[in-house]
């Protein structure tokens, strides 16, 4: 009888737990920048027999710079069109088919500074799974925040319009919108909103309450906030528009300022998202007004929490944020692909001009990933879409494997290249999205 009371339970578990969320696997794109928000994937790029990649399926998801997520044998994906304003989107990786939808309405440009009506329609900011969940939360160009029950046929479980309950301060008028990612950490879901009560704000993943503000009140940036670990205390990094912040996350001190570093943007053109690596930081800019790059060290027992390791102007970014691979840095810089140490400064070599340059004083357009094997998959397309395979190796000279020409030929390719699954996922600003395999055939 024991036994027997035993398999049933087994079995009731089992079937209470059909309908939840499968547990994460490394693979997983599921946030900005991949399963550890740093570039950097466990996944294979499937070379040399995986190559060229096998293109899946395309569709048109509608308008946005966000990002596609690949979790499991789903791609997620958000975009604005005239007639749904926002759609949210489960496809079939393997397919593309709509599993479902989810609508609601929005402008194409978010109520706090449309200056530019030309460019950058729609949806902005890139989605994150929670996978232990299922739930998935988006941020709209307006400040809608929502969340998304995946497991229930994308059923909306709560929204939030920041914009309505909280007084955002003017974003950047170019983007014409809240561009910074959701970041998820233990029970919060949290938004650099720019808003006058914080700059960050902090959600209940499960109800959307808010749960605490940063002191820090300053006005949104572009890049999107990451966690880092300072002497062992939680905080969120981020870039604002005036400064580097460095807010602490641990009781008795939610919301604090551990810092601010001034990194001033004259035209709010700090794009790439700071990259962490312990108590290191790497910042960068580049702009019409100038460019730099930092290294700062932040510790709770230094003097004013900081030490500058080294600034520069040999070397940055304009719109892609750079990828940390044991210790080397890789981006795009204008129409160069570059190898820096990042504890050195040491510029390890620079490809030739082989990247597509979006205007005269540097910025790139695309980003790139590194992969399981060492290998950095590359996204170059400003009206040509590449898609590029080179060898991660700080040693050696810039070496190119592949090259597929032409993957999107139209608008601009600003959204980040996803892999997982076997799959590479590329989208563009006016909604191409196009899926690829890479498994071996």
């Amino acid at each position: 009888m024991r036994r027997l009371i035993g398999l049933y339970t087994v079995i009731a578990v089992i079937i209470a737990s059909a309908g939840s969320f499968a547990p994460m696997r490394q693979s997983d794109w599921s946030q900005w920048l991949g399963p550890h928000r740093d570039g950097v994937t466990q996944e294979s790029s499937g070379y040399p027999k995986g190559w060229p990649p096998k293109v899946l399926w395309r569709a048109k998801v509608g308008y946005g710079i966000s990002s596609p997520l690949i979790v499991r044998d789903r791609v997620y994906t958000v975009g604005w069109s005239k007639n749904n304003g926002d759609r949210v989107m489960c496809l079939n990786a393997a397919t593309g088919k709509t599993i479902w939808s989810q609508s609601y309405p929005s402008p194409p440009y978010t109520r706090k500074g449309a200056a530019h009506p030309d460019t950058y329609k729609g949806v902005m900011a890139t989605p994150a799974f929670d996978l232990a969940s299922g739930m998935l939360y988006t941020l709209s160009c307006d400040g809608l925040l929502c969340c998304w029950n995946t497991n229930h046929g994308g059923k909306r479980r709560w929204s939030v319009s920041l914009s309505d309950k909280y007084h955002i301060q003017d974003v950047k008028p170019e983007f014409n919108g809240f561009v910074p990612s959701p970041l998820l950490y233990g029970r919060w879901v949290i938004i650099e909103a720019g808003a006058a009560e914080g700059n960050l704000l902090a959600f209940d993943k499960r109800t959307g309450a808010l749960q605490w503000v940063s002191a820090s009140k300053d006005a949104m940036g572009v890049g999107s906030p990451t966690v880092m670990k300072v002497d062992g205390v939680p905080c969120v990094a981020a870039i604002t528009r005036q400064s580097f912040l460095v807010v602490r996350m641990d009781k008795g001190h939610l919301g604090d300022t551990l810092l601010e570093y001034p990194w001033p943007s004259h035209y709010a053109e700090n794009s790439p998202s700071p990259v962490v690596d312990g108590n290191r930081v790497f910042i960068t800019m580049c702009e019409s007004s100038g460019r730099r790059t930092a290294l700062l060290s932040i510790g709770l027992e230094l003097p004013g929490h900081v030490r500058v390791d080294y600034t520069t102007t040999d070397f940055f970014t304009c719109t892609s944020t750079a990828v940390l691979f044991q210790g080397y840095l890789y981006f795009l810089s204008g129409r160069r692909l570059q190898c820096v140490d990042m504890v050195s400064g040491k510029v390890m070599w620079s490809s030739p001009k082989i990247f597509v340059e979006n205007s005269g004083f540097g910025s790139e357009v695309g980003n790139l990933l590194v992969t399981g094997d060492s290998k950095l998959l590359i996204w170059d397309g400003d009206r040509g879409g590449d898609l590029v395979l080179a060898d991660a190796s700080p040693t050696a000279p810039y070496h190119e494997l592949a090259r597929i020409k032409g993957i999107i030929p139209t608008g601009t390719c600003y959204p980040m290249v996803a892999l997982g699954g076997g799959r590479i996922v590329c989208r563009n600003d006016v909604g191409d999205i196009v899926c690829l395999s890479v498994v071996v055939r």
